[in-house]
C-alpha cells in the first residue's frame, strides 16, 4: 500500500510538473455541473413498517484546465445523513482513443457498476454488487467491488470498425478489493474488455454493450458483525456486545480474483441485460448472475413509462450471517418507472427468497418508492 501511493503522488507531482513545461494555456471555460437528488419510501412486513429517507444526494462537477487535453473531475454529496466523496479524478486525454485517470474512480469492472446512480435501473442495485440492502441491517450480495477506489486507470475506446462495433479496453490498478475484504494489504489490478455497437436504421434501433471483466490481487476475507445468527459455518465465531454471533476471520492473507461478464442489448423498445460474477478467495467461492428485461411503453401511451422486471440469484461457499453456506438466495423485482422533465419516479416490489423455496425472512416482501430529480 505504501509502496502504490508513493508511486501515485510521484507521478501527479511529475505529471503538473510537466504541465507548465510543455503545454500551453487555454481559457478555463469548458465546464460541466450536474447531479440528482433521490427521496425514497419503503415499507416491509405485515402491518408494513414505513420509512422515508433522503438516499442520495450527488454533485457532479468537471471542467477544463488550463491546459490542452486536461480536465479535472469531482463529485460529492450525500448517502443518507452520511457525507461521501464520489468520483475524484485527474483526467489526459491523449487522443480520440485513449484516456488516463488518476484520482479516485469506478472501477472498470461490469457493467451495471459503471451505470451512475441517476441511471440504474431499479431503485436498489443487484446482489452481484451489493448496493442496496432490501430493507435490512446488514446488505446482501457478493459486494466482490467497492463502488470507488483511488488509482490509475487507463481506457481505449475506438471509434465503430464495421457494423457499427466499436471496441474497448479498460485497465487500473487500484488500492482496494471489496468493502468485505481486509483493505491493509490494498493491490489489485482489473481489466475490462469488449465492445458496443449501435445502428439506427429507419425502422430499427440497436444498441449492444459485450463485456468481460477480470480482476487480480491479494488480500484477507474478513466480515464484519452482522444482525443476524449464521445459518452454517463460519470461520473463528464471537459474540458481540448485543449477543448476536458474528464473523471475524475466515483465512490467511491469500490472492483474491474475480471474473465477470456482462451484455446490454436493445431492440427498439426492448431492453435485456445479463451479468455474471464470480470470486475466489482460497478456498472460499461465491458466484451469482442478474438478468433484467425493460419494456419502454412511450410509442404505444402518452407517457414517458417503462416496465422493469429482474431476477437474480447468488451462492457463496461461506457463512455471512445470512444464509448456509453452497445454498442460494434469490430476489424478484417487478418495477414501474415514469420519467416526467427533469423527475423520475420508480416504484418496485422485491421478494427475497431462499433456496428457492422458502423465504428468507418472514415478511420478506418489501415495496419501494423512490422520487429523482436530476439537474
Amino acid at each position: 500500500m505504501v509502496v502504490l501511493k508513493r508511486f501515485l503522488i510521484t507521478l501527479g507531482l511529475l505529471l503538473l510538473t510537466s504541465l507548465s513545461a510543455k503545454a500551453a494555456p487555454c481559457p478555463l471555460s469548458d465546464y460541466k455541473f450536474s447531479g440528482c437528488i433521490q427521496g425514497e419510501v419503503s415499507g416491509a412486513g405485515s402491518p408494513p413498517e414505513i420509512q422515508a429517507i433522503m438516499k442520495r444526494l450527488d454533485f457532479r462537477l468537471s471542467t477544463v484546465l488550463p491546459w490542452p487535453k486536461w480536465l479535472i473531475t469531482a463529485e460529492a454529496g450525500m448517502t443518507g445523513q452520511k457525507m461521501v466523496l464520489g468520483e475524484t479524478f485527474l483526467e489526459y486525454r491523449l487522443d480520440a482513443v485513449t484516456t488516463f485517470k488518476i484520482g479516485r474512480f469506478r472501477p472498470p469492472f461490469g457493467n451495471e457498476h459503471q451505470t451512475l446512480p441517476a441511471k440504474m435501473d431499479t431503485i436498489a442495485g443487484s446482489l452481484l454488487y451489493r448496493f442496496g440492502n432490501y430493507g435490512w441491517p446488514e446488505t446482501l450480495g457478493l459486494d466482490s467491488v467497492s463502488e470507488f477506489d483511488y488509482g490509475l486507470r487507463a481506457d481505449f475506446i475506438w471509434p465503430s470498425l464495421f457494423a457499427g462495433l466499436a471496441p474497448f479496453i479498460s485497465a487500473a490498478l487500484v488500492t482496494g478489493n471489496g468493502r468485505d475484504v481486509i483493505p491493509d494489504i490494498p493491490s489489485q489490478g482489473i481489466l475490462r474488455l469488449g465492445f458496443a455497437s449501435c445502428l439506427r436504421l429507419e425502422d430499427l434501433r440497436h444498441e449492444m454493450v459485450l463485456g468481460l471483466s477480470g480482476a487480480y490481487g491479494w488480500n484477507e476475507l474478513s466480515y464484519k458483525s452482522g444482525e443476524y445468527i449464521p445459518l452454517g459455518i463460519p470461520g473463528d465465531l464471537t459474540v458481540n456486545s448485543a449477543g448476536a454471533i458474528s464473523i471475524t476471520n475466515f483465512g490467511v492473507r491469500s490472492p483474491v480474483s474475480l471474473l465477470g461478464a456482462d451484455i446490454s442489448l436493445r431492440m427498439n423498445d426492448l431492453i435485456l441485460k445479463a451479468e455474471w460474477m464470480t470470486r475466489r478467495i482460497e478456498n472460499f467461492h461465491s458466484s451469482g448472475y442478474s438478468l433484467t428485461a425493460i419494456s419502454e411503453l412511450e410509442h404505444y401511451i402518452p407517457a414517458n413509462l417503462s416496465l422493469v422486471g429482474r431476477w437474480e440469484e447468488v451462492v457463496q461457499g461461506y457463512a455471512d450471517g445470512l444464509h448456509a453456506p453452497g445454498k442460494p438466495y434469490s430476489a424478484a423485482t417487478a418495477g414501474l418507472k415514469w420519467r416526467f422533465a427533469y423527475w423520475q419516479l420508480d416504484i418496485n416490489y422485491v421478494v427475497l427468497l431462499y433456496d428457492f423455496r422458502l423465504h428468507a425472512f418472514p415478511n420478506s416482501n418489501i415495496v419501494m418508492a423512490l422520487l429523482q430529480v436530476s439537474f
